[in-house]
């Protein structure tokens, strides 16, 4: 976006990027942020908004058995939520309490957000498409998601893709939430030629005992 403003001189929109990762005063959970926030969405500031809450406490990955290769059982993280307990199990210890009201936060805020934005920007959401399990929690199983694009009223449509299409090391099925734009036609305008559907899983750890995002991450480096 900062490439296509600087082709468009005559246009005054700035790009904001709120993330921790950016700076760890970029919380919306601060309130003076939060505020701001709000304030020019409502005023009909914000052009567009493109989100994607974390998906520490959704991923099915949390349901997923690992082992080594003598077959001996991986323990990793555990579920936070279920189908039928999507904002949070209970007897949760107080780290995952912790994990769980951020996840949530977070979330509810992004949706608030885009709701005041709708009235007159763009918004964009992504999140890990539904998995086929339907015990396994998903944001698309929440009623505030699903009232949000419940025809006619609803001002949200939503599509799911396949990452691998467009580049990706792995299928990462995906599905975006939007407004007011053309998003379907944008993607199928973006997907590439050739491209072939991988094979390999990109859940767990290697012999080594990295992750495959930690693997990636040196292989950068290198």
């Amino acid at each position: 976006m900062d490439r296509v403003l600087r082709s468009l001189p005559a246009v005054q929109v700035r790009v904001l990027s709120i993330d921790t990762a950016v700076d760890p005063t970029l919380n919306v959970r601060d309130h003076r942020l939060w505020h701001f926030l709000m304030s020019i969405a409502h005023e009909g500031r914000l052009l567009g908004l493109l989100q994607g809450p974390p998906c520490e406490t959704w991923t099915a990955a949390r349901h997923d058995e690992q082992r080594d290769p003598d077959g001996t059982l991986i323990r990793g993280p555990r579920p936070l939520r279920a189908a039928d307990n999507l904002w949070g199990l209970s007897h949760l210890t107080c780290g995952e309490l912790a994990q769980i009201f951020t996840g949530n936060s977070l979330l509810l805020k992004g949706m608030l957000l885009a709701v005041v934005t709708v009235r007159g920007g763009a918004t964009f959401l992504e999140h890990p498409a539904v998995p086929f399990e339907e015990s396994y929690p998903s944001i698309w199983r929440t009623g505030l998601l699903k009232l949000l694009q419940r025809a006619p009223a609803g001002p949200f449509r939503r599509i799911t893709i396949e990452q691998w299409r467009y580049g990706a090391e792995s299928v990462k099925p995906t599905t975006l939430l939007y407004s007011n734009s053309r998003l379907p036609h944008a993607l199928e305008s973006c997907k590439l030629d050739g491209a072939v559907r991988p094979q390999r899983h990109l859940i767990g750890k290697a012999l080594t005992g990295l992750t495959a995002q930690q693997l990636r991450k040196n292989i950068q480096l290198l």
